[in-house]
């Protein structure tokens, strides 16, 4: 029922590439006020299908033997540790 409300009021909508539940949560957000600010539904689902995210922000490198090697550098905060 809400994604044929959202459908009929942004037309099909990619999710944007980028990994993580958070990020479809944001998603919704930006949409919200997009259409709280009046900006065309047609250019809000544009947009939001050709986000790719912030140049390494948990950008995938590469895979080998299943493991998936991924630099989230932008992300990390001073002093933290894994």
């Amino acid at each position: 029922m809400v994604r044929d409300a959202v459908r009929n009021l942004l037309g099909e909508v990619s999710a944007p590439s980028v990994p993580g539940a958070h990020h479809a949560h944001n998603a919704v957000g930006a949409l919200a006020a997009g259409v709280a600010l009046g900006i065309p539904a047609h250019s809000l689902g544009s947009a939001l299908g050709s986000y790719t995210g912030v140049k390494r922000r948990l950008q995938l490198k590469g895979e080998a033997a299943g493991v998936q090697v991924i630099d989230s550098y932008a992300g990390l905060l001073v002093g933290s540790r894994i």
